[in-house]
């Protein structure tokens, strides 16, 4: 069993789409979850909000790499929104032009249907 990801076939890319989407999407989860852990020690210490202090003061320590991880985070939310936005228009289109497929054939078989009619007309006429 191989693990096709670079597909330019019908499929296109479609697995490495999925990748990205669920990467970037573990990856904004996994933020979530430790910016409430961090939030939520607003709520604990003696007085109330001192370890939340300790943990700005903590993030602050970082300096250039926080506002690198922000960029990232920002980075990887575009990634994720646009990957997303991407596969769904590409879905749309293709069940868009399945929809006018189908209708280009039933007018072809209903011109076949009528052609049929006419010459199907016409030689009973002329037995007449």
């Amino acid at each position: 069993m191989t693990l096709v990801i670079f597909d330019s076939g019908a499929g296109g890319l479609s697995v490495l789409k999925k990748i990205i989407i669920a990467v970037t999407g573990l990856s904004l989860f996994l933020f979530l979850i430790i910016h409430l852990l961090g939030n939520i020690t607003l709520f604990t210490g003696n007085p109330p909000g001192r370890d939340f202090n300790q943990y700005a003061h903590f993030l602050e320590s970082f300096g250039i790499l926080f506002t690198i991880a922000e960029l990232g985070l920002l980075g990887f939310f575009m990634l994720h929104l646009s990957t997303a936005l991407y596969s769904n228009f590409i879905n749309d289109w293709g069940k868009l032009m399945n929809y006018i497929c189908i209708f280009v054939s039933l007018e072809f078989f209903s011109l076949i249907i009528i052609s049929w009619t006419w010459l199907d007309l016409g030689v009973h006429a002329t037995k007449a």
